[in-house]
């Protein structure tokens, strides 16, 4: 539920259960930190995924920064061919800022579109759990979620309000779920998204 502390419990039920090896995607690196080191002094290997921890043996993942300029850079390059460069438009952040190795990611995302539409002006900014916020602004033309689940709100509200002309509105998001990419073939305005090849990559956690 990225809650630390209930990360912490499951860590620490793991330890005590005795485990050759934890994958762990740190919700707060440095909360976990000392559950982490009483892992290593137990001989536990520790296989980090998104973010490291002090101590960890491995670490398997993309860096989020990049992973976020790549979906900006393609939300720059469509808006350029929608509206070119010099006309304002409005975009908005769906965000995770509550997870600390996504703050990166909307990082990224925010340079990637610039570099291409220095035009869009990110007037709107709101965590994934509360698209209402990002969602009031009726100018808005652009939204770009750090992830599938977010974006897929926005393209719902979008859609509701009959936004749904693709050469006027875009949605962009990162994990490129079934649905994600349903849409987007389907020619609407959810227009992006970014895989992170879990597959692959759960195969690499599990085989390191």
């Amino acid at each position: 539920d990225s809650d630390s502390a209930k990360q912490i419990t499951a860590l620490e039920n793991f330890i005590s259960a005795g485990c050759d090896a934890i994958i762990v995607c740190a919700v707060d690196s440095e909360a976990t930190k000392p559950v982490i080191a009483k892992a290593k002094e137990e001989g536990i290997a520790v296989v980090c995924l998104t973010s490291t921890i002090d101590g960890y043996d491995a670490y398997i993942g993309c860096e989020e920064y990049v992973l976020g300029y790549t979906q900006g850079c393609a939300v720059g390059q469509r808006i350029a061919e929608m509206y070119g460069t010099e006309e304002e438009v409005q975009a908005a952040t769906l965000n995770y800022d509550l997870m600390e190795s996504v703050i990166a990611r909307k990082e990224g995302i925010i340079a990637g579109v610039q570099e291409y539409a220095p035009n869009v002006k990110f007037v709107a900014d709101a965590t994934a759990a509360d698209q209402e916020e990002g969602m009031s602004n009726t100018d808005l033309k652009v939204v770009c979620g750090v992830s599938d689940g977010a974006a897929l709100g926005a393209y719902q509200a979008f859609k509701a309000a009959g936004m749904t002309d693709s050469e006027q509105y875009l949605i962009a998001g990162i994990d490129a779920t079934d649905e994600a990419l349903k849409l987007i073939d389907e020619g609407t305005i959810y227009q992006v998204s970014v895989s992170q090849n879990p597959t692959a990559t759960g195969k690499a956690l599990v085989d390191t």
